[in-house]
């Protein structure tokens, strides 16, 4: 009997995921692992994640009650309901309407799953909304169609366990109606292989010779000569002296190095990366910012960005 009774250990699943970087194992055929932390260390996935998860956020959520009167629907603007408040006004005492949607979208988009703790007043009513990382919820079946949601406070760690009518839970994309699957976990093959050439390509300048042209002589340059060759073309090096025709003495010719074809090959395929990093999450305005060609036809995330313009462009007619 507590307080004389030791409580008991609490086991934790975990996912597979979580798994592999406990233990260290790769999850991608390329040698990255791939998970929401480095995936968003791409520019093609920060930059769409931020422009779908804001232009969410700026979208209005108001809350309707829709009547069917002789035939015809008709829908009255719920603006004193609390549900409206939090969603439109002040959902917790810390965050504003902007930065709480923003919030929820980029877990769903990075993670598959976002949560959010519906606090209750004594009227049944609800009084705020306050959202935790996926990484700190472990949600499980009590039965067909109960769930729990399990939630470590990430400052103090306490632990408590919620029903599923105190958890406001958005889901990407999902199998089993339940848990969401991100486009991180969906495509990872494509995000391993860009974290790949990312990594290639800042070994290419760390280790890599970077010239832009030699020098060749028929001799040695050591000595004297060396020193005078060095001195030579101290005068021809910064910002200021760019342009200026170098003279060169003894026999020396000056060769420009191109780009070689694994090199120009090694670009054309980032670039092809991506673009295919783009089509996994990426409205028409990212791939603008990407340099790539908007989408013609039914692109999904073209459609929906398409539709938040025409939204935001409506006047603040809400009845």
């Amino acid at each position: 009997m507590w307080p004389f009774k030791r409580k008991a250990a609490e086991t934790r699943s975990i996912t597979i995921d979580e798994l592999f970087s406990l233990a260290g194992i790769l999850n991608t055929k390329s040698g990255e692992y791939v998970s929401p932390s480095t995936a968003e260390g791409l520019p093609a996935v920060m930059n769409a994640v931020t422009v779908i998860s804001e232009a969410v956020a700026t979208m209005p959520c108001y809350l309707y009650r829709v009547q069917h009167q002789n035939g015809k629907e008709s829908r009255e603007w719920l603006s004193d309901h609390p549900v409206d408040y939090l969603l439109n006004e002040c959902p917790n005492d810390c965050q504003t309407p902007f930065q709480f949607k923003r919030t929820l979208m980029r877990h769903c988009l990075l993670n598959g799953n976002a949560y959010a703790v519906i606090v209750w007043g004594r009227d049944g009513q609800p009084q705020s909304l306050h959202p935790y990382p996926p990484s700190a919820v472990v949600a499980q079946r009590l039965s067909d169609h109960r769930f729990a949601y399990t939630i470590t406070e990430p400052y103090s760690g306490k632990v408590k366990t919620y029903l599923q009518e105190e958890i406001l839970h958005l889901r990407y994309a999902t199998e089993d109606g339940f848990l969401g699957s991100s486009p991180v976990t969906i495509c990872r093959e494509t995000l391993g292989l860009g974290l790949a050439q990312q990594r290639h390509g800042a070994s290419i300048m760390k280790d890599g010779m970077m010239a832009a042209g030699v020098i060749k002589a028929a001799d040695w340059l050591d000595g004297i000569k060396g020193n005078k060759t060095l001195e030579a073309l101290e005068r021809y090096k910064g910002a200021r002296n760019a342009g200026k025709t170098p003279i060169l003495e003894g026999g020396m010719e000056y060769q420009q190095l191109g780009m070689s074809n694994q090199d120009a090959e090694w670009l054309a395929s980032r670039r092809f990366t991506i673009d295919d990093k783009s089509g996994v999450m990426c409205p028409n305005e990212a791939r603008e910012r990407e340099g790539l060609s908007p989408r013609e036809g039914g692109d999904e995330f073209s459609q929906a960005w398409k539709q938040t313009v025409e939204i935001k462009k409506q006047p603040e007619g809400k009845a």
